[in-house]
């Protein structure tokens, strides 16, 4: 990291230099992957690591905990769906509507749930969520309903897993470098302002309902371009897009990656999507590892893994060390 820091003449962290290794290893992947299986199941990583990094501008950053963002997340998935693959309009025309999507459902989101707070807010974005969940299942002639919703494309660059690969990772950058700029701005000063002492904000003079608006919004969007990338991919939507466990996954990549870092999310979200596949191929008892594994990381990286120096450490390793300490000065006492 420093012959890094010599040579390029840039201050660069542990976290980025681990993320520069991890983006040239992608890179590469394509061209030594054993078959196309695992350029799927990583294109399918990069796009919760998307995923993840719009649920952090919220929560990492605004602190609004929504358990609702597979809202986003379902509605790009099907307006994909629908105006690609039945609808036949042209992809950018398919874009600009995805993203317009997001920006309104952000706005809905924030006109209806921004007076509330905590568990409220988090309650009100679940019951939509669920509403919007079981209209996919019963809408039949617009979404197949539980059977799905398969995506009929020419042959084209479109179909090609490898390209697919290539645009998503593109676009993981992309994200990642506007967030971190957006974060670091006056305006992302205020978000964590206001996840840390909204009150205070507020006595300040700060229009705290619109800044949590406009994070939403941007939640949003970033959340329904993950949910067309994702239809993009695996040609084939069904409900569970808007399925509960798809928020408790983006809680977990926060939680374990590390909230309000950017880089966590992103990690958080690579090490869920591809632990579960790569340990259910040697073993069918991989949800009980997995169930393990997350227990070990909010009990031992509260505060995530990239802030693993700043996490406190478990009482029962404090009593183990204090033993063990007590231990050694009996020993050089006897001596």
């Amino acid at each position: 990291m420093r012959y890094l820091t010599a040579r390029l003449g840039t201050r660069f962290t542990r976290m980025e230099v681990i993320l520069l290794v991890m983006l040239v290893f992608s890179v590469l992947l394509p061209l030594f992957a054993p078959s196309r299986y695992y350029v799927r199941l990583v294109t399918d990583a990069f796009i919760f690591a998307i995923l993840a990094l719009s649920y952090d501008v919220a929560l990492g950053y605004t602190g609004v905990i929504s358990l609702g963002h597979a809202w986003f997340f379902g509605l790009g998935a099907y307006a994909v769906g629908i105006l690609l693959g039945r609808v036949g309009l042209p992809l950018p025309i398919v874009v600009l509507i995805v993203v317009g999507m997001g920006i309104a459902g952000g706005i809905v989101i924030s006109v209806l749930t921004l007076r509330l707070k905590g568990i409220y807010l988090a309650m009100v974005t679940l019951a939509l969520c669920e509403f919007f969940y079981i209209l996919a299942q019963k809408w039949e002639t617009l979404t197949g309903g539980i059977e799905g919703l398969a995506i009929f494309l020419p042959q084209g660059w479109l179909t090609d897993p490898i390209l697919i690969f290539y645009l998503t990772l593109v676009l993981l950058g992309v994200i990642y470098v506007f967030l971190r700029r957006a974060v670091n701005s006056p305006v992302g000063r205020v978000w964590v302002a206001m996840r840390e002492n909204e009150i205070r904000c507020k006595h300040l003079g700060y229009d705290v309902v619109s800044y949590k608006m406009l994070s939403l919004v941007l939640s949003g969007a970033l959340a329904t371009v993950a949910g067309g990338l994702y239809a993009l991919s695996i040609r084939f939507v069904t409900p569970s897009v808007f399925a509960l466990s798809v928020n408790f996954q983006l809680v977990l990549m926060c939680i374990i990656g590390g909230a309000g870092t950017l880089h966590g999310p992103i990690i958080g979200a690579i090490i869920l999507r591809l632990l579960g596949p790569l340990v259910g191929d040697y073993t069918r008892y991989w949800e009980l590892i997995l169930g393990a594994t997350y227990l070990v990381f909010v009990l031992f990286f509260p505060w995530g893994i990239v802030r693993v120096h700043q996490s406190p450490r478990p009482k029962f390793i404090v009593q183990l060390q204090r033993w063990y300490g007590s231990l050694r000065k009996q020993s050089v006492a006897k001596k």
